[in-house]
C-alpha cells in the first residue's frame, strides 16, 4: 500500500450540498455535477453519499457520454430511486454516442441541426437539452437563433425537450456586467418561448459563481461544480456560502537525511541546506498531481508546524526541510487539507502555480489512491 492518499470527507460534502440547497430555496432544482470523477474526488464515493440524502440531487451532470454510462451503471447499484436519476451530458451529441445515450437514458446536448437528424434517425424517443450560447463562445446555438431551433426541435416527435441551458463566462469575476448581458439574453428568450407556448423544460443557468452572487439566474435549477466539493470557483465573488473542502491527502516520511554545508537537494540543485538541516521526503511527486512548479514553494504539515518544500519536485516525490528538528519516517504529514488551527488547501496549492482549485482536485493522479474520512 503506498504511503499517500487522498481522503474524501462525505459529510463535508453534504454539508456542502445542503448549504447550497439552503442557498436557492426548495423550489430550485440543483444538478450536482460529478464530470472529470467528481473533481477527483471519485464518484463511487460521492454517488452514493449525495445519493442518500433525504432530498439528493435532481440531476447529476457530466462532461463525456463515458461519464454518463459509468455514473448510470453506478446509480444502479446505489437504491431503486437513485438508477432513475436523470443525467445531462454536456458534451454534443454525436452518431457514436447517440447510442449509449439511448441504451442507458442519458439527456443529450443539441445545438446544431445535424444533432437532430441523428435523434430522428434513430428513431426512438430521446430526451434532450438544448444549449445555448449566450457569450461564453464555445457550446451552443447562438441565442439569435435560439427560438428557431427550439421551435424546430420541439417539432420532432421522438425528441423530448428536458431543458434548455447556457453557461456563463464571468459569473465569478467581480465585474457582474457581461454575466448580467448573458443572463438578459436567456431571460428574454425564455419569454419568447413562453409567449408562444413552446415546451422547453427545465431553464438552467448557474454555476458555482452565479449560485454564491447571481440569485436572479437561479431559475428552474443550478448547476454546482467546485462549490459541492467545497471551494469558491474565485475569489472575486462577492457573496457568502458555507462550504467545507472535501479532499485531504496525507503522506508519510519515508526518508530523513542530516545535510552539510555545500550539500544540494534534488535536480538541477535548487537547493542548498545549512550544515547540520534535516531533509525529510514524501512519495508524491508531478506524477501524481504535486506540480512541479510548486518547487521551493508549497509546505506541508508535521505536528502542528508548517514545513516548507524544498528543491526540485519530481516525478515521484518531493522534499521538506525540518530546519534542526527532530522527525521520523514513518510518521504522517498533510500535503493538503488541515490539522488543527493549521491549513494547507488547493486555494494555497493554486495560489503557488497560478491556477484554481479546480485544477488541483482533478490533476491529482490515479496513483494517490482514494479512500473515504474518518475523521
Amino acid at each position: 500500500m503506498r504511503d499517500v492518499a487522498a481522503y474524501i470527507d462525505l459529510k463535508n460534502l453534504v454539508f456542502n450540498f445542503k448549504s447550497i440547497q439552503k442557498r436557492v430555496g426548495q423550489a430550485v432544482r440543483v444538478m450536482a455535477v460529478v464530470k472529470a470523477d467528481s473533481y477527483g474526488h471519485d464518484v463511487r464515493f460521492t454517488l452514493p453519499a449525495l445519493c442518500g440524502m433525504k432530498r439528493s440531487p435532481d440531476y447529476f451532470g457530466v462532461a463525456l457520454t463515458d461519464e454518463g454510462v459509468e455514473v448510470r451503471q453506478l446509480l444502479t447499484t446505489i437504491s431503486k430511486e437513485a438508477m432513475n436519476k436523470p443525467i445531462l451530458v454536456f458534451e454534443p451529441l454525436n452518431s457514436t454516442s447517440i447510442h449509449d445515450i439511448i441504451e442507458f437514458n442519458l439527456n443529450a446536448t443539441v445545438f446544431e441541426r445535424r444533432h437532430l437528424d441523428i435523434i430522428k434517425r434513430q428513431g426512438e424517443r430521446v430526451s434532450v437539452h438544448i444549449k445555448v450560447d449566450t457569450g461564453m463562445g464555445r457550446l451552443g446555438i447562438d441565442f439569435k437563433n435560439a427560438f428557431q431551433f427550439i421551435k424546430l426541435a420541439s417539432s420532432i416527435k421522438n425528441i423530448q425537450i428536458g431543458g434548455i441551458y447556457t453557461h456563463f463566462a464571468t459569473s465569478d469575476a467581480k465585474d457582474k456586467s457581461f454575466a448580467n448581458l448573458q443572463l438578459k439574453r436567456f431571460l428574454d428568450l425564455i419569454d419568447n418561448l413562453k409567449k408562444e407556448k413552446i415546451e422547453y423544460g427545465i431553464a438552467h443557468c448557474a454555476n458555482s459563481g452565479a449560485i454564491i452572487d447571481m440569485p436572479d439566474s437561479y431559475l428552474d435549477m443550478v448547476r454546482p461544480g467546485i462549490s459541492l466539493y467545497g471551494y469558491y470557483p474565485s475569489q472575486e465573488v462577492t457573496g457568502h456560502l458555507d462550504l467545507k473542502p472535501v479532499m485531504s491527502i496525507t503522506g508519510k516520511i519515508s526518508s530523513v537525511k542530516k545535510f552539510s554545508k555545500g550539500d544540494s537537494v534534488g535536480y538541477s540543485r535548487l537547493y542548498f541546506p545549512k550544515e547540520g538541516e534535516i531533509i525529510f521526503s514524501v512519495g508524491m511527486g508531478y506524477a501524481d498531481g504535486y506540480n512541479r512548479g510548486m518547487t521551493n514553494s508549497g509546505f506541508c504539515i508535521y505536528k502542528g508546524k508548517k514545513y516548507p518544500q524544498v528543491g526540485r519536485v519530481s516525478m515521484d516525490r518531493i522534499m521538506f526541510s525540518a530546519g534542526k528538528e527532530e522527525v521520523k519516517t514513518g510518521e504522517k504529514v498533510v500535503l493538503l487539507g488541515g490539522s488543527g488551527k493549521l491549513k494547507y488547501d488547493a486555494w494555497d496549492w493554486a495560489s503557488v502555480t497560478g491556477t484554481i482549485p479546480y485544477e488541483v482536485t482533478c490533476g491529482i493522479g490515479k496513483r494517490v489512491k482514494r479512500g473515504k474520512s474518518k475523521e
